[in-house]
C-alpha cells in the first residue's frame, strides 16, 4: 500500500484593512483576477479602469514581496489561489433634510485578503518578465544617459506644421472657432 504525502504549500497572505471603498465595488475588481498567475493578475490590474484597481494592485504587489523576502519564493510561479473582501467598520454621519429631520449615511469600507501560492506548472513555462514601474523609471534613466544624439540627429529641421495647427494657433484653437459659431447666420 503506497502512502502518498501530502505537501502543504507555502501560502503567502497580504491584506489591506479599512479601504475606503464599499465592499460591493472592490469585489468587482478582485473577481477579475481569482486563479489567475501573478504576471496576468497584475497586468489585468494596471490596465484596469476601476478605482479599486489601484489598492488591489498594491496588495498583489506587497504579497509578492512578502513571497518573495520571507518565503523566497519565485514571483512568476505564483498563482492568487484566493482573494476575497469582507465588509470593515462603517463611518456613520448624517445628512441634514428637509423640515429639520437628519439621515443616517454610512460610509463603508472593505477589508481584502489575498493568498498566493507556488505553481509547479508556472514555474516550468517561460513568462515575461513582470518590472514594476519604478524598475521601468531606473532602467529609461540608464539608457538615457548612454545615448547621445549625433550631429546628423540635432540639425534636422522641424516637421512643417500642418495647416489646422496653424490655423488654430491664429485664431485661438479650433473649440474657440467650433464653439463661437452664428447660430441664426
Amino acid at each position: 500500500m503506497a502512502i502518498i504525502e501530502n505537501k502543504k504549500e507555502k501560502e503567502v497572505r497580504a491584506i489591506l484593512g479599512d479601504l475606503r471603498m464599499s465592499p460591493r465595488k472592490v469585489r468587482l475588481v478582485t473577481d477579475l483576477i481569482k486563479n489567475k498567475s501573478v504576471a496576468r493578475a497584475l497586468l489585468q490590474l494596471q490596465f484596469l479602469n476601476k478605482k479599486a484597481a489601484r489598492p488591489v494592485l498594491k496588495l498583489v504587489n506587497s504579497a509578492v514581496a512578502n513571497a518573495r523576502n520571507n518565503f523566497q519564493l519565485n514571483p512568476s510561479s505564483l498563482l492568487v489561489k484566493r482573494i476575497f473582501v469582507d465588509q470593515g467598520i462603517s463611518l456613520k454621519r448624517f445628512k441634514p433634510r428637509a423640515q429639520g429631520r437628519a439621515l443616517p449615511i454610512e460610509h463603508r469600507t472593505s477589508r481584502v485578503t489575498i493568498v498566493l501560492v507556488e505553481d509547479q506548472k508556472l514555474a516550468k513555462i517561460p513568462q515575461t518578465r513582470v518590472v514594476s514601474q519604478d524598475l521601468r523609471k531606473d532602467e529609461a534613466k540608464q539608457t538615457e544617459h548612454k545615448t547621445t544624439a549625433t550631429d546628423d540627429q540635432k540639425k534636422k529641421p522641424a516637421l512643417p506644421e500642418t495647416r489646422f495647427k496653424s490655423v488654430a494657433k491664429k485664431q485661438g484653437g479650433w473649440k474657440r472657432r467650433l464653439f463661437n459659431r452664428k447660430t441664426n447666420a
